[in-house]
């Protein structure tokens, strides 16, 4: 017992004691270099949006697709990962892809170098550095070009932002599901080109179509959208119309339509609207606080939501909406017969709507009354089988879903118009596009690096721990 209380005793006890701290502090050290050997070019992400790190709707993607699923890099690993951060995002993103779900397999193929690759995919391009994604069990394929995994500027020099996240698990989802769903836009009446938003559209596994003036609307048509018409729809048209949203009382079709400053009067079309209880006034609007403005013009002006559910996918991104040069859309009722109104955007109560023809005349939007955007349901009670409903949303502007809106990271119009579309044509199969920008850094490490680092934590890390302790116990004895 009186070694126990020895001075002796008691030094080495100390230092048996410290060098088992460190050599836990070692080990756990060292768990994490394993870890990050097994995990292929792991990243600490430093980005201010954390644009390395998976959301919610991906990964929940990732981890239910049914089929095996090959995704095809058209390049090799490291060529690519080092073009720029944006591709090194993808290679990230896809290795969190294969983590989530066995099924999910990605190769690395160089087509200069193996020219076979390229060939056992029929009409596709295959360019470098284009992904192609296929069913190992169909055999159905889609080829992602480079271009569309990236947001560009506007001289398409330089990429401003990232949309790889939802293109490849949209891409993902649609190869192990057999579901379309067509949209079709109209034609013949000088509507806006919006390839944006139809880019978009299709980035969500919508299907993308077009009615003539003189066409008939397909079936299978699930929404039809109107941008922008600078000539009236004729009353036959007009029919087809109505006639689209009936449905032969089976309802659940939707038409959503966009106006603009630029448009003339349209009398079929604007007695189309009304008899849905929706006006598209004669004015524009201009926001007198620059508080809820984008950039230095009064008419780019803040959208503020008055609903939960068209709006919950930019409201859950924290988002904001602008619509630019509006035209304020009236609520002529809010229920009447089988149709009823409600408001889903407006602005803010120092907005001003201003007389399109004469700019002297103006109301203020201090009544809350002036909305950017209003729905419809037309609706029909059916005994034993319930409600069905048609749906017709009005915006007050196209630039609503212009390039520059839609590609623009820190505002929620794609968000917005993804859940807009959610609503008037329900897609299982969509996944939320939330463009990233890498404005931070990231601290990338490679295979080879993470080998070092578990070389260094196995061995010499260890060995240096051990070393420090004998050394610390063998001079303390001998004091």
């Amino acid at each position: 017992m009186s070694f126990l209380k020895s001075r002796k005793f008691k030094i080495g006890a100390y230092g048996a004691a410290v060098t088992a701290v460190l050599l836990l502090i070692a080990i756990a050290v060292n768990y994490v270099a394993v870890l990050l050997t097994e995990r292929k070019n792991a990243f600490i992400d430093l980005t201010a949006e954390k644009a390395f790190e998976l959301s919610a709707d991906a990964r929940k993607v990732f981890e239910e697709i049914p089929d095996p699923v090959r995704v095809t890099v058209l390049a090799k690993r490291e060529t690519f990962e080092s073009l720029n951060p944006y591709c090194a995002q993808v290679v990230y993103i896809l290795d969190q892809a294969t983590m989530e779900n066995d099924a999910i397999t990605v190769r690395f193929v160089d087509p200069l170098e193996n020219p076979e690759v390229a060939a056992s995919f029929p009409g596709a391009q295959c360019s470098q550095g284009d992904l192609v994604v296929e069913n190992l069990d169909s055999g159905r394929f889609y080829e992602i070009g480079f271009a569309d995994l990236f947001f560009f500027s506007s001289s398409g020099t330089s990429i401003t932002g990232s949309k790889a996240e939802a293109v490849i698990a949209s891409r993902l989802m649609s190869m192990t599901s057999g579901e379309e769903y067509d949209i079709a836009f109209t034609t013949g009446h000088n509507e806006d080109e919006v390839s944006s938003f139809k880019d978009l559209l299709t980035l969500n596994n919508y299907t993308i179509s077009t009615v003539s003036a003189t066409g008939v609307i397909e079936p299978e048509t699930m929404c039809v959208i109107i941008v922008s018409p600078k000539v009236d729809f004729s009353g036959e048209e007009i029919q087809q119309l109505e006639r689209f949203m009936r449905n032969d009382g089976e309802y659940g079709k939707s038409i959503l339509y966009f106006a603009s400053i630029e448009q003339p009067d349209l009398p079929n079309l604007s007695a189309f609207l009304s008899n849905y209880g929706i006006a598209v006034r004669q004015e524009v609007v201009g926001e007198t606080n620059n508080n809820y403005t984008f950039g230095e013009s009064n008419y780019y002006a803040l959208s503020l939501y008055l609903e939960e559910v068209y709006s919950a996918k930019a409201l859950s991104a924290g988002l904001a909406c602008i619509s630019p040069y509006t035209r304020p859309v009236e609520q002529l009722f809010a229920d009447s017969s089988n149709v009823r109104t409600a408001p889903l955007m407006s602005f803010s109560p120092s907005a001003l709507a201003i007389d399109l023809i004469d700019s002297s005349k103006y109301r203020s939007g201090s009544d809350g009354d002036l909305f950017s955007a209003v729905v419809a349901e037309q609706y029909e009670y059916i005994h034993g089988v319930g409600e069905k409903n048609s749906k017709l949303a009005v915006f007050g502007t196209s630039y609503f879903i212009n390039d520059s809106m839609l590609s623009t990271e820190s505002l929620g119009n794609a968000e917005y118009m993804v859940g807009v579309m959610g609503q008037l044509a329900p897609n299982e199969t969509s996944v939320e596009i939330a463009p990233k920008s890498i404005l931070g850094g990231y601290m990338s490490i490679t295979n080879r690096t993470a080998v070092i680092l578990g070389i260094v934590f196995v061995a010499a890390v260890p060995l240096v721990v051990i070393a420090l302790g004998v050394y610390v116990y063998l001079r303390r004895r001998n004091k």
